[in-house]
């Protein structure tokens, strides 16, 4: 059985004098609960468009990571990439079959 998809925000870049984030680094990552040396992981970065004068506008100092998680996972992000994990670890999980040369 695999476990849930972790997420971790491994980075943030910044911009101006109100610090917005404009760069998110990103990590999505999958075990095996049965075989723990069974894992899987997807990392990237991810760009924003911050604007201070927005009434939702988070100060850097203030911003937790699920305030990025959520800005990341806005658009559907979030299914995409773990989908994609969750096949890398099912893909892994499938023994490979030796066969004799077919020559």
């Amino acid at each position: 059985m695999l476990n849930s998809p972790i997420w971790k925000i491994t980075g943030l870049s910044t911009k101006g004098e109100f610090d917005a984030v404009v760069v998110c680094f990103w990590n999505c990552s999958v075990r095996d609960d049965a075989d723990p040396k069974i894992f899987a992981s997807v990392s990237s970065r991810s760009e924003f468009t911050a604007n201070p004068q927005d009434p939702n506008f988070i100060p850097f100092d203030q911003l937790s990571e699920q305030n990025v998680l959520d800005w990341l996972w806005a658009d559907g992000f979030k299914a995409e990439i773990e989908s994609r994990v969750l096949n890398k670890v099912s893909i892994k999980k499938e023994k490979p079959v030796e066969r004799p040369l077919p020559w």
